[in-house]
């Protein structure tokens, strides 16, 4: 997949993503609000040399449609126009933070939204809601891995490929 468009990616991540993948523009969200995480992220991301393709949105997708409204009207995010979701915020979250981004219409059939830490500290909802979803609106692997930093405690991340709908 050519990933071209802009990226919504939750939590501090984006650097990571930024520098696997050269040919992206992400455009990262603080999924906290705070503006002194946001301004750590940046410093980072200078480190990595990657700030040149990074934007920071500061806001969280449940404040009510604020973060949402300023990724669409002043970073550009439409119609079909996102191509990968990385969740790795809230856990809680994760669920309708995805519906928001889908209820936008941000989405587009092959558009993969990827879960980290689905099984510790876990995100049931979610991913009850994607086996429910699981060859109807939603294509999922459970990939096996590790909480961070160690290799003792079992984890999941789900890829989920975006069928439509």
């Amino acid at each position: 997949m050519s990933l071209k468009q802009r990226i919504p990616l939750l939590r501090w991540s984006f650097w990571r993503m930024a520098t696997g993948v050269r040919n992206i523009t992400t455009t990262g969200q603080i999924g906290d609000g705070r503006e002194a995480n946001a301004a750590n992220a940046r410093q980072i991301w200078v480190h990595a040399g990657v700030a040149d393709r990074i934007t920071c949105v500061v806001g969280t997708i449940g404040d009510g449609g604020g973060t949402l409204d300023a990724l669409a009207g002043e970073h550009g995010f439409t119609s079909g126009a996102l191509d990968f979701v990385f969740l790795d915020h809230d856990k809680n979250a994760y669920l309708v933070d995805l519906q928001s981004i889908l209820d936008r219409g941000w989405l587009h059939t092959g558009s993969i939204a990827v879960a980290d830490n689905v099984r510790i500290p876990g995100a049931p909802e979610y991913r009850e809601y994607m086996r429910q979803q699981q060859g109807k609106l939603w294509q999922t692997i459970e990939h096996k891995a590790h909480l961070e930093y160690q290799t003792l405690v079992s984890d999941l991340v789900l890829e989920s490929e975006y069928l439509g709908g």
